[in-house]
């Protein structure tokens, strides 16, 4: 069911020949709240892995089992988990892989 206001009528009948009825509004409103990240920027050293359990950074205030996709940058993501390895040689071929 969509997001809005729904008119209904209902009709009681006794099979005698009396009837009553009423109309009653349903409304239906969006319930599914977006998930909120929040990640503080990191620094590390070079030859270093940062490690990120992104469980710890984000939270879905309805209790929705929350996914995660990298959109642009370095490092991947495996499941709940963000991985940066900050070697050089490694930096060079991920952005060779991202062409």
């Amino acid at each position: 069911m969509q997001v809005g206001v729904y008119q209904v009528e209902v009709r009681a009948s006794d099979g005698k020949g009396g009837q009553g009825s009423c109309t009653f509004l349903v409304t239906v409103f969006d319930s599914n709240h977006p998930p909120e990240i929040v990640i503080p920027d990191f620094t590390i050293k070079e030859n270093e892995t940062l490690y990120l359990d992104l469980l710890d950074y984000a939270f879905d205030p309805d209790g929705d089992e929350i996914t995660f996709a990298l959109i642009t940058g370095v490092g991947v993501i495996e499941g709940i988990q963000y991985v940066f390895v900050a070697v050089k040689r490694v930096q060079e071929l991920m952005m060779l892989r991202s062409l």
